[in-house]
């Protein structure tokens, strides 16, 4: 589980934080007969979102950059 927080954030006495997050899989993987195991948390990683429109905006250059070289072609 990747909470793109620091490890500082999640200290034992806001345990419960992710545990009451996790209730609904937990229960989810019980009522399919799964054995649930817990949780493995991954501190500081980048949200998906960030990756996203990190590699969204170097495209939209790469393009623009593209367009503009078609563009300054036929002026």
């Amino acid at each position: 589980m990747p909470v793109g927080q620091p490890e500082e954030n999640f200290k034992l006495e806001n345990y419960f934080i992710i545990n009451n997050l996790l209730q609904a899989v937990k229960k989810s993987a019980e009522y399919a007969q799964m054995d649930y195991l817990g949780y493995i948390a991954l501190y500081g990683v980048p949200s998906v979102s960030e990756i996203v429109k990190e590699k969204r905006v170097t495209k939209t250059r790469q393009h623009s950059l593209k367009l503009f070289n078609l563009i300054q072609q036929y002026c």
